[in-house]
């Protein structure tokens, strides 16, 4: 029996409301109707919104559609609505999710049916199938919504059940081989035991790397976990004794040029008195040494941890508890990679790292393979940071005078940034400055270590420390703010709130293009740096805005800082008015290098190949305009290492 419908279902369910249906034809439940309430109001609205939607009149409501509900509805999904206007509920609107994918729906399928993009659900659901076919199982989904909606799944052993796919992803099992494996769990463990002539004592099994209760055949008992028995082919370490003995820990402190003062050994969680190169004494557990490559507390990385955590909580508050955020969180580190320091508030995390990052260590490392897992680690931590907005600062164990700190996690810093002896190498007050340099060149982190120096660093260290260009107002001037300012804004403001030695009084403002205010505005009693980024590409009004900032800011003691991607794009006008140049990686031609670089040698060519190799290479090169042509320092390569073109 057909059950397709017709004006007369519409007439006869506008009357059901007490309303009328003003449309004289009828084609079909998604094309708009005229409908007109019982207080005189007419809207249109398709058929299947009023009668599948149980939509009615939007003005009785206080429901009034336009393309402002559209745009917070879009930007409540992290994305854009880019139509200018709206219609109806059913007519089509030009989306764009957070990927940048677009795509046309009506106002009412987001609205009232939670629909969305379409091609991220594919990606979705082919992420959710991928997950399964690693674990040998299927997922039965043919529709993906978000993470947070439940999917259908079948493992190999077909069980079915519903789990949302954070879930999976962080882990989680078939709920009903978990029940059945805890069951035979215990079972293997006592056939186990028993086949190494002992016992298992336990009679209750939760998983492979919880610890049971365990009998030798002389009566020794310990707790392990199945994992160690079955893996590791351990048993007793009572009859085993001889294997990890004193000796054994006396070898170990002596390869870290330590020492082992006990004279005798219990067993693995008895605790030894360890004594390392520089005198400090301690107790732990020979496991901890041998197994968890644990080490002198008050010379390791946790002692350090511990002083800038206690320090930074003085000005933040306490970080965050949680040590592993949900998006640190990968099918193949399912708890999740570890944050030193976290404060989700600020969009801010620390880590306290040693040399071990950077260098194989035996003792620390064991294999080749483990320091490499150890880098992989750092730079999948980077870039899940990244991805999810959050600045993550690096604070080395060792420092240099005068070193550049990462704040930007999706910038290399090369060795030659490592070499400054002092903020004597800084550009002299005052000074206009240019940085040119491609996407992820290093560009605004540069800049970002000029406004800070090592202060941050050392504060995080109970060390005064000092910025290398030291002005009492900071102004960013842009369309785009990214993470990195935000971690200034805050610096800044600690700097303000601090007390004697680490207080200065220094201010951090953001403003638009639109609103760069007249020199004259300023005071020449403050000194302020000005940071135009990245707006090149903006009206001559606004160019014209910048200009005197770079000709007469000086006699309002006013330091610009041009920064943008390409040399040739900024206005000649405050390319002729430069006190220093810095140019990274896709910045410009070696013709345009050469051009620069001709008045300081007789083959410029030869130079602009030597300079690009260098930016090739990720370093940064700096012409300092106020020197004479043949100071060593008048190009350089950072801002402390002279550099020979010949």
């Amino acid at each position: 029996m057909s059950n397709k419908l017709s004006l007369d279902d519409a007439i006869r369910i506008a009357k059901s409301h007490e309303e009328m249906c003003l449309s004289e034809k009828y084609i079909n439940n998604r094309i708009p109707m005229l409908w007109k309430c019982n207080k005189n109001h007419q809207w249109t609205a398709s058929f299947d919104s009023i009668k599948n939607r149980h939509s009615w009149c939007p003005y009785c409501a206080k429901k009034k559609l336009s393309i402002s509900v559209a745009q917070e509805l879009a930007h409540a999904k992290n994305g854009k609505c880019i139509s200018e206007k709206y219609i109806n509920n059913s007519s089509p609107l030009l989306w764009e999710c957070a990927n940048k994918h677009k795509f046309h729906l009506s106002l009412g399928d987001v609205k009232n049916q939670g629909s969305w993009c379409r091609e991220c659900m594919k990606l979705g659901l082919e992420f959710a199938q991928n997950l399964a076919n690693e674990r040998g199982w299927i997922c039965l989904s043919d529709s993906y919504h978000n993470r947070r909606t439940p999917l259908s799944w079948k493992c190999s052993e077909e069980h079915l059940w519903l789990a949302q796919i954070d879930s999976i992803q962080r882990g989680t099992w078939c709920p009903y081989c978990v029940r059945e494996k805890a069951r035979l769990g215990i079972e293997y463990a006592k056939k186990l035991a028993n086949s190494k002539n002992g016992e298992c004592l336990s009679n209750v099994y939760t998983n492979c790397t919880t610890t049971l209760h365990w009998k030798c055949s002389k009566s020794h008992e310990w707790y392990a976990s199945i994992n160690t028995i079955k893996n590791n082919n351990s048993w007793c370490p009572y009859c085993a004794n001889t294997k990890l003995d004193i000796l054994v820990a006396k070898d170990i402190a002596y390869s870290r040029g330590g020492e082992c003062l006990s004279d005798s050994y219990i067993d693995c969680k008895n605790h030894l008195l360890w004594r390392c190169n520089k005198d400090h004494q301690w107790y732990a557990t020979l496991s901890q040494v041998k197994n968890k490559n644990t080490w002198c507390p008050y010379c390791s990385k946790y002692k350090r941890e511990r002083l800038c955590r206690e320090i930074v909580s003085k000005y933040l508050g306490p970080p965050s508890k949680i040590r592993q955020p949900d998006f640190l969180k990968t099918p193949k580190h399912p708890s999740g990679l570890h944050l030193d320091i976290y404060y989700p508030q600020y969009s801010l995390a620390i880590e306290v790292q040693g040399k071990q990052h950077k260098h194989y260590i035996e003792h620390f490392h064991r294999t080749l393979e483990g320091f490499n897992n150890l880098l992989a680690q750092d730079q999948l931590k980077k870039e899940l940071c990244e991805k999810n907005q959050i600045v993550l600062s690096l604070i080395r164990m060792k420092e240099k005078s005068m070193p550049i700190y990462v704040y930007a996690i999706d910038e290399i810093p090369k060795e030659s940034l490592k070499h400054m002896k002092s903020n004597g190498f800084a550009p002299d007050w005052p000074f206009r400055l240019l940085v040119c340099g491609g996407s992820h060149s290093g560009k605004t982190n540069m800049v970002v270590n000029l406004m800070f120096g090592n202060k941050l660093q050392r504060m995080f260290k109970g060390k005064k420390g000092e910025r290398y260009i030291k002005n009492d107002n900071l102004i960013l001037v842009g369309k785009h703010t990214e993470p990195k300012w935000q971690l200034v804004q805050t610096s800044f403001q600690i700097f303000a709130n601090s007390q004697k030695p680490y207080r200065e009084d220094v201010t951090f403002k953001r403003i638009t293009p639109d609103r760069i205010p007249d020199i004259t505005k300023f005071t020449p009693g403050q000194s302020t740096v000005v940071v135009f980024e990245d707006l090149c590409a903006e009206s001559k009004k606004t160019q014209e805005r910048i200009i005197p900032y770079f000709i007469s800011g000086r006699h309002q003691n006013i330091s610009p800082v041009y920064v943008t991607q390409k040399y040739q794009a900024v206005p000649k006008i405050i390319r002729e008015n430069l006190s220093h140049l810095v140019m990274f990686r896709g910045s410009g031609s070696r013709e345009d290098i050469c051009r620069i670089v001709r008045q300081y040698t007789d083959d410029p060519k030869k130079a602009s190949k030597i300079i690009d190799k260098h930016l090739r290479d990720r370093d940064f090169v700096v012409f300092d305009f106020t020197k004479a042509t043949d100071d060593p320092l008048t190009i350089r390569l950072g801002w402390d290492t002279p550099l020979k073109l010949d």
